[in-house]
């Protein structure tokens, strides 16, 4: 651990000197990259638990712009993003993501400011289900002519 001369000395520098860092990294990036590498196999419990609170941090920061229960049954519990329109899979094409949901997908939203374009929803996973259910239903209803 670095003394409390060492610390001020060297936040001292950050201030003097910004972006500093940043283009070090750039200019020594296979260097960066073999050392995150090292530190990755030597610490891979760290490494998959510090992924999983970043997850969970960007994740509730979509809850927090979408809305933190189902728009339907009021739940709180499994929560999970629905495209209104049921255009998801095209959506997240559009935007960089195409698998559904997950990190990569909120990091894209997050990135966009949260758009509402197309309109997006939260509902349960129950809700969620009963949706695609009805959804293929009423597919099928109108491809047998049922009305």
């Amino acid at each position: 651990m670095a003394s409390p001369q060492d610390q001020e000395r060297a936040r001292r520098f950050r201030v003097a000197n910004p972006g500093y860092w940043r283009r070090w990294q750039t200019a020594n990036q296979e260097r960066c990259r073999e050392y995150n590498h090292r530190w990755y196999i030597a610490n891979r419990e760290r490494a998959a638990s510090y992924a999983r609170a970043y997850a969970r941090r960007i994740r509730a920061e979509v809850l927090a712009a979408y809305g933190t229960s189902c728009v339907r049954c009021g739940s709180t519990e499994r929560l999970e993003l629905d495209h209104v329109n049921g255009d998801g899979r095209a959506h997240g094409i559009a935007i960089g993501a195409p698998e559904h949901g997950g990190l990569r997908f909120w990091l894209a939203l997050k990135k966009r400011g949260w758009p509402t374009d197309p309109p997006i929803q939260v509902l349960c996973c129950t809700c969620h289900r009963r949706k695609g259910i009805e959804a293929e239903r009423e597919l099928a209803r109108l491809q047998i002519g049922i009305r």
